[in-house]
């Protein structure tokens, strides 16, 4: 499932078909020690929400 479809709650956002926690922060599955998924930085610029993509 897609995280973009989770839950969030609080800095904790739940994946929805397996219900994994991740954390927002640092990517770190809460409930998978070992599992992470990618971050990417994120900024609001004139209410318009920016995500830094890698090349």
């Amino acid at each position: 499932g897609s995280l973009g479809d989770g839950q969030l709650e609080g800095e904790i956002v739940i994946c929805p078909l397996h219900g994994w926690e991740f954390d927002a922060r640092s990517g770190a599955c809460m409930t998978v020690p070992g599992e992470s998924v990618p971050r990417y930085r994120v900024r609001v610029e004139a209410g318009d929400i920016l995500v830094e993509m890698p090349d």
